[in-house]
């Protein structure tokens, strides 16, 4: 499997997270960290998350995305 990584970005308000390869436990506590704080902003808009790149996704990562 290619080793996983997730990217974000933000741009007025709207976040976007891309899923690139295996993406398992290991990965979710930074993501964990700023989708808390994410929620927490008040100038959220809008959430995309793109998963066209993601091989594999545990349940942890599924988890984190039922969150959102």
């Amino acid at each position: 499997m290619k080793a996983g990584k997730i990217l974000t970005a933000n741009v007025g308000g709207v976040y976007v997270f891309k899923f690139i390869g295996d993406v398992r436990v290991t990965l979710c506590g930074t993501l964990d960290q700023l989708v808390n704080s994410m929620l927490e902003n008040l100038s959220l808009r809008a959430l995309v998350v793109d998963l066209t790149k993601a091989l594999c996704i545990d349940s942890t990562s599924l988890g984190l995305l039922a969150k959102l």
